[in-house]
């Protein structure tokens, strides 16, 4: 299973408190491929919708920076 996750800037999340974090440490924790993107990831071409995409390689609840991240990939 797979999950993209529009969210705020990676840089600007604050570990102790920020929800999206804890949400994808639980989905990593079962298995589910989570994707990150911003806002101004997303795109229109032609009546489509797609958004660059992040995959996260890795996420910490304790340390900074939470995440670790792929190069954004454009995806339908």
């Amino acid at each position: 299973m797979k999950a993209a996750i529009l969210m705020d800037s990676p840089e600007s999340l604050h570990i102790y408190k920020d929800t999206t974090l804890a949400m994808i440490h639980s989905a990593i924790a079962r298995d589910i491929s989570c994707f990150v993107f911003g806002l101004s990831d997303l795109r229109t071409r032609n009546g489509r919708v797609s958004a660059l995409l992040r995959k996260v390689k890795r996420v910490s609840l304790t340390t900074f920076p939470a995440l670790e991240l792929t190069e954004p990939k454009e995806q339908d």
